[in-house]
C-alpha cells in the first residue's frame, strides 16, 4: 500500500534542526559541568594533590609512598634532621630532589635523596632515617635486562643511610659491570668519610 505525504517544509524543516541543536547543546553543557565538579573535586596540581600531607594511604606489601618536599629546610622540618647531602657525586648527576616517605606501621619515616643525570643513564638514591646500625650491610648488587644496581647500607652518626645506585644498560656508553661497581664503591667510600 501507497501513502502519499505532503513534502516537508522549510521551516518545519527549520524547527527540528534549532531543536537537535538546542539538545546537543544541552548534552554538552552538562558534560563541561561535570568536568568542572571533576576539576574542582580533584585538584589540577599532579596525582595525589587533594590527599592532607598526613594521608594514611594503604599500600601492597613492599611498596612506599613518597613525595616531593622541595628543599632541604621542608624535609629537616618534617624529619626533624637535616640531610646527609653527599659532598661528592659522580659526575653527571643533577641537583638533589628532596623527598619524604609515608611513615610505616611504626611511626618511622625516611627521606629520600635523588641525583639523576640528563640522559638517565644512572640514578642515585640516598634514603636516611634516624636511628642507628648494628652492622654496615655489605654492598649488594643486581641486574635485570635494563638495570644494573648496587645498594649498601651503613651509619652515618644517628641516622642510617642506604645508597642506591641505579645504572640503566640501554644508556649509550653506560658502564660495564666492573666500572659501574667501581663507581658504586668510590661513591660510598666518599660518604662514609664524610660521615667519618
Amino acid at each position: 500500500m501507497t501513502t502519499l505525504a505532503r513534502p516537508n517544509h522549510p521551516a518545519r524543516l527549520a524547527g527540528v534542526f534549532a531543536a537537535s541543536v538546542a539538545a546537543f547543546a544541552l548534552v554538552a553543557a552538562a558534560a563541561v559541568a561535570l568536568l568542572y565538579i571533576f576539576d574542582s573535586e580533584t585538584g589540577s596540581d599532579g596525582v595525589g594533590a587533594g590527599l592532607p600531607v598526613n594521608a594514611d594511604v594503604q599500600l601492597p606489601a613492599g611498596m612506599v609512598m613518597v613525595r616531593n618536599v622541595g628543599d632541604a629546610d621542608a624535609w629537616e622540618a618534617e624529619l626533624g634532621f637535616a640531610p646527609v647531602e653527599p659532598e661528592a657525586l659522580p659526575d653527571g648527576l643533577g641537583d638533589a630532589l628532596y623527598y619524604v616517605q609515608q611513615p610505616d606501621a611504626a611511626g618511622r619515616s625516611a627521606g629520600h635523596l635523588r641525583y639523576v643525570t640528563e640522559d638517565g643513564g644512572l640514578l642515585l638514591v640516598v634514603v636516611e632515617q634516624q636511628g642507628t646500625i648494628a652492622n654496615d650491610r655489605p654492598m649488594r648488587t643486581g641486574e635485570t635486562t635494563t638495570t644494573r644496581e648496587h645498594i649498601e647500607s651503613f651509619g652515618c652518626g644517628t641516622i642510617v643511610v642506604t645508597a642506591q645506585l641505579f645504572f640503566s644498560l640501554d644508556t649509550p656508553g653506560a658502564p660495564d659491570a666492573t666500572a659501574s661497581l667501581a663507581i658504586a664503591d668510590n661513591f660510598v667510600a666518599g660518604m662514609r668519610d664524610q660521615c667519618g
